[in-house]
């Protein structure tokens, strides 16, 4: 009980000095971005496309965005779990940020990421820290849907649950959009659409529906995607390097070319500077160089069963271009509540249909996996590997492997540690190289782990 009080009296002064330290900037812009997938792919796009035109005047978060996170990422603490003997000096520390520091930035890139439907795990309380001038609502999934399971009605039958806690999450997610003054500025993907009713939405723009500027395609290569983006009066592209995107890439690159345009910036420049400025991160749809002429599609920085679907015609696409096998490596998908056995079971079949090879991680894919994938054909140690976890697939990941093969990493954080089966099939060795483009192998991680 003293210890749930101290964290929410550590929580509230937190927040206090967030918005203090907020109340700061006025005249800045914020753009906020939500949704239950894609949300740092989408903050990472408005960057690159901002940062050619308020390079110095530009904030954004980098880890957080939860209750604590946002107030961290604004009074530029580092990320991370504090333990309670630590909250005097965090607390200490935000207080002398919001002091002594005077910088100014013009535009602030802000994820809002929720748990929750009550405080301070929702949206109600992320808002009541800092509200967005700009603001996008991207895909709805069950993903983090336990907190959601707790208030519904136990008459609801199996069949519909799964629909009624996203619908739950894609209201709560919504109120992003309507702490928005202007509704000119607040979108909404279809998808995200699709829960809602048209009045609640009427003066918001559908993404799916902006014919200009548009991506018109996307093709991924071994080398990086070629994206093409249609202007008013033409149409330009630009290779990114080192990462492959899904079609849903898509609605990311078109909110930030309509960003771009609404702070009356120069998009074709944003668009021809995006190859050096869109940059992922480590393990987030990044291509790696594997060993015996491998190619490596990581995506083992965090898992969504449902942004996990969307790779799969990712690795055909690659495969296709080599005449490659297909290997589909997959961990743990966590916080899927009541409904983990179905959605587990509709990735499994997604990934039997692409992969010549499928490897399974962890005891949830033990028990929800080989038993889907084995009625669908596979054959357990054939064509189909289990392991304990990430750590030890890497002790074997160069015996299931075949060469040239196209291999798709993708799972959870924590105990599955995918990212160690990652490293030991690269082919690239350099201790810098392997702490900047693998994930969670840098020091603040390693020290963590």
């Amino acid at each position: 009980m003293a210890k749930k009080l101290v964290k929410s009296v550590y929580l509230g002064l937190l927040k206090m000095l967030a918005k203090l330290e907020m109340a700061k900037h006025k005249d800045t812009t914020i753009i906020g971005i939500t949704g239950s997938s894609g949300k740092t792919s989408c903050k990472e796009a408005v960057v690159a496309f901002l940062m050619p035109h308020v390079k110095n005047a530009l904030k954004y978060t980098v880890k957080g965005n939860s209750e604590t996170g946002i107030p961290y990422e604004i009074l530029d603490i580092p990320v991370r779990h504090y333990k309670i003997w630590q909250y005097p000096f965090i607390l200490l520390r935000g207080l002398l940020h919001v002091l002594f520091t005077y910088k100014k930035y013009s535009t602030f890139v802000i994820e809002y990421g929720i748990d929750g439907p009550e405080a301070p795990l929702n949206m109600d309380y992320l808002l009541s820290i800092v509200k967005p001038h700009i603001g996008v609502l991207l895909s709805i999934s069950s993903v983090h849907g336990e907190n959601f399971e707790k208030d519904l009605d136990a008459s609801i039958p199996q069949a519909k649950r799964v629909s009624v806690i996203e619908t739950a999450i894609a209201h709560e997610k919504f109120k992003l959009l309507l702490a928005i003054q202007d509704k000119k500025k607040a979108f909404l993907t279809k998808q995200a659409a699709d829960f809602l009713q048209p009045i609640e939405y009427e003066d918001m723009t559908i993404l799916d529906d902006i014919a200009i500027p548009s991506v018109t395609s996307i093709e991924n290569t071994a080398e990086g995607a070629i994206v093409t983006l249609q202007m008013s009066k033409q149409e330009i592209t630009a290779q990114l390097p080192e990462i492959a995107l899904t079609q849903s890439s898509r609605r990311n690159i078109q909110f930030a070319a309509v960003v771009t345009s609404h702070l009356k910036k120069d998009i074709a420049t944003s668009f021809s500077q995006l190859p050096k400025n869109y940059h992922m991160g480590p393990g987030r749809s990044t291509l790696l160089p594997g060993n015996d002429g491998t190619i490596i599609l990581d995506s083992s920085y965090n898992a969504n069963p449902f942004a996990a679907k969307e790779l799969f015609p990712l690795v055909k696409e690659l495969a296709k271009q080599g005449k490659r096998k297909k290997i589909i490596v997959l961990g743990d998908f966590r916080e899927l509540g009541e409904n983990t056995p179905t959605i587990y079971a509709e990735v499994i079949k997604e990934a039997v249909k692409v992969a010549d090879i499928l490897v399974l991680t962890n005891n949830m894919m033990k028990e929800y996996g080989i038993s889907v994938a084995e009625q669908a054909g596979m054959v357990l140690n054939e064509n189909m590997y289990w392991f304990e976890n990430g750590k030890q697939l890497s002790f074997h990941i160069n015996e299931v492997i075949e060469q040239n093969a196209v291999v798709l990493f993708e799972g959870s954080q924590n105990t599955v540690f995918l990212e160690y089966a990652v490293k030991e099939l690269c082919s690239n060795k350099d201790p810098a190289y392997i702490k900047t483009h693998i994930a969670r192998m840098s020091n603040d991680w390693l020290e963590i782990k």
